[in-house]
């Protein structure tokens, strides 16, 4: 008689912390320094107003509110052990007969860390990139490293759901799994391989194969290549190559950049399941010089080209740089249709505790090809931001947006937002024995 699928996750877990326990355990060293435990926890909670225009010519109120946590423990069991976690919760508090109550679990594990082979591991769910392989995973990640030159990554569990929600990812429907290798090629380049497969409702969606080099022949000249190969789909799903060339410090700065892929989205997600069959191949190629001086004066030039199946465009932009922001002029021309566009940013400090971020665009812009004058519209948008640094660990900021197009003219939004940080141990800042901030 076969156990139920959460009596095989219990077992699972239980295994996988018995094993963590075990391994901390061997690799105590008797009579080593132990690190001074440590915590931090940061706290953002953003307020989200504006007004919505319903079909019936009505408006709606909406007063968003999210509450980010992330907090930590650092160093613990003779510093072998640290444990995160880190989500959201949020609601719609001015509607009533709409709430959008959520509950949201980014990170949750706990790491290890032990000497031999340099070894660490997480267990629970985390963000993964492994070369161009992302997800986010309910399960146990492990590395070590057997000598200076080669390391070794290996994953294993269940995609996280969709939703980010507080349960567990099922490990019989939705596997995922896969083991990287990383080496160093002389003292000036490093090079990686993995092999991955993912599941989503018991079917497999993915086994990527890839590689990556990454080399800096000189101090002029640094570069990236990396492939991807599905071997489920039997197609190549990335190929990607960029360079940074600076001859001197005080020389403007080369970047160009390729990108071929097919699209990846989850096959369990609403956008799969209606727009799938619009995926089309897309190839990028973007090429910037930029130079500032000392004093913060400069300029950039862009030049970018996309393609996407038959169709193609291409836009170009130059920008002055200023000490505190950027005034520029970029034109988009394609199948697509043309767009012109002046913009501008601000980043200044008015006091050492508070700063002012903001932003302005002017767009017109067609969605034909070869557009009259009654086919162009206008679109801009503007942003204006306060950062305070009320104290150390406490932040507030106020934010204004708008937006005016022919489809919502003049739609304005503001954001609230005040951020809480505090630590204990080898940190800057922290809670001191009379419980306040200092």
């Amino acid at each position: 008689m076969s156990a139920s699928p959460r009596a095989r996750h219990r077992a699972l877990a239980a295994g996988g912390a018995a094993w963590l326990v075990a391994l901390v355990m061997v690799s105590m060293p008797a009579g080593a320094t132990e690190p001074v435990p440590s915590w931090d926890a940061r706290l953002r909670t953003t307020g989200y107003l504006y007004q919505e225009n319903l079909g019936d010519g009505s408006q709606a109120d909406h007063f968003g509110f999210f509450e980010h946590y992330d907090v930590g423990l650092r160093s613990l069991a003779g510093g072998h052990l640290d444990l995160r976690v880190s989500g959201r919760v949020s609601d719609d508090l001015a509607s009533a007969t709409n709430p959008r109550e959520d509950h949201r679990l980014y990170v949750g594990y706990a790491g290890l860390r032990w000497e031999r082979w340099r070894g660490r591991a997480r267990l629970g769910r985390q963000y993964l990139v492994e070369g161009s392989h992302q997800l986010v995973f309910d399960g146990l990640w492990v590395s070590m490293a057997p000598n200076r030159r080669w390391q070794i990554h290996a994953w294993g569990g269940a995609q996280a759901p969709l939703r980010r929600n507080l349960e567990a990812g099922d490990l019989g429907d939705d596997t995922a799994a896969g083991i990287r290798v990383l080496g160093r090629i002389g003292r000036r380049s490093r090079f990686s391989a993995w092999f991955a497969q993912t599941d989503r409702r018991g079917v497999t969606t993915a086994r990527p194969l890839g590689a990556e080099i990454a080399s800096t022949p000189s101090p002029a000249l640094r570069g990236l290549l990396r492939v991807a190969y599905d071997t489920e789909l039997e197609e190549w799903t990335k190929l990607q190559a960029q360079a940074q060339i600076q001859p001197w410090a005080d020389l403007p700065l080369l970047q160009v950049q390729y990108v071929d892929r097919q699209p990846r989205v989850d096959p369990g997600s609403y956008f799969y399941s209606h727009f799938s069959e619009f995926f089309e191949r897309i190839r990028l190629l973007r090429g910037t010089v930029r130079y500032r001086n000392p004093r913060g004066f400069g300029a950039e030039a862009e030049v970018f080209g996309g393609f996407v199946d038959k169709r193609e465009w291409g836009r170009w932009a130059l920008a002055v740089l200023l000490p505190h922001g950027r005034v520029g002029y970029s034109y988009r021309t394609g199948d697509a249709g043309d767009q012109d566009r002046l913009y501008g940013d601000l980043d200044l400090d008015l006091l050492p505790w508070l700063r002012l971020t903001g932003g302005a665009s002017y767009t017109e812009y067609a969605l034909l090809e070869q557009p009259t004058s009654a086919d162009e519209r206008e679109l801009i948008t503007a942003f204006g931001r306060l950062r305070a640094q009320i104290r150390p660990g406490a932040r507030f900021s106020i934010e204004v947006q708008s937006i005016d197009d022919p489809f919502d003219s003049k739609d304005t939004r503001l954001l609230l937002g005040l951020d809480l940080g505090a630590s204990r141990g080898p940190a800057a800042f922290g809670l001191g024995s009379t419980g306040g901030l200092r």
